[in-house]
């Protein structure tokens, strides 16, 4: 009567091993890219609900019909509304709250409530129309009643890594983070805000795109 072997030896369970360890290197890079892009997914939604309440929160003010004009975002003398400077990629491209902001200086948001800054958000604006003509951005009672406005996104550690390169004003691509792809904002949003009590009249429309 023959004895029956059990177990494995020593060099099928060396085989075992490195079969398991190729399987294991094979499937790791597509879960770990599947983990972080849902994470890069996430920022980036919660970006454009930072663009899209800022946007909102602009617009009821205009539509509230008595506002000062500290109360819009800054003017850009750009151009056109696309080409307005992104922030200065340092501690000067940003403040802790929207009260002092500028066109290169947005203000820090912290999203999830855990004391640091998450997002660092833009805003600025082209000289609108008032019900006089053009707005004239040097005078403090120049009111708009409609003008275009511009808000971009930013990840927060854009402006803790530095760099010699300026950030920039185009929207990232969904892409695992990189020190590249931070020079680019999450969330970019442009619109045209308007009173609803003064409709335009097409003349007054046309100059608000002049204007731009």
């Amino acid at each position: 009567m023959h004895r029956s072997e059990e177990g494995l030896t020593l060099i099928e369970s060396l085989v075992a091993i490195v079969i398991i360890g190729i399987v294991l290197a094979a499937i790791a890079p597509p879960l770990l890219i599947a983990a972080a892009t849902r994470v890069q997914n996430q920022r980036t939604e919660q970006a454009m609900q930072l663009a899209q309440g800022e946007i909102n929160r602009i617009r009821l003010i205009v539509e509230r019909g008595s506002y000062e004009k500290a109360e819009l975002p800054p003017i850009t003398n750009a151009t056109s509304i696309k080409d307005a400077p992104p922030p200065t990629r340092d501690t000067n491209g940003y403040i802790a709250n929207s009260a002092a902001i500028t066109v290169t200086r947005g203000f820090t948001v912290d999203i999830d409530n855990n004391g640091s800054a998450d997002f660092v958000v833009q805003l600025f604006r082209k000289a609108g129309i008032t019900s006089s003509g053009v707005e004239n951005p040097n005078s403090t009672s120049s009111i708009p009643n409609a003008f275009q406005m511009g808000v971009r996104v930013y990840e927060y550690q854009a402006f803790q890594t530095g760099g010699s390169s300026a950030l920039s004003t185009k929207r990232t691509l969904l892409r695992l983070t990189s020190q590249s792809n931070l020079q680019h904002p999450l969330a970019v949003l442009y619109t045209t805000v308007a009173r609803n009590d003064l409709p335009m009249s097409l003349e007054e429309y046309r100059q608000l795109l002049n204007t731009n």
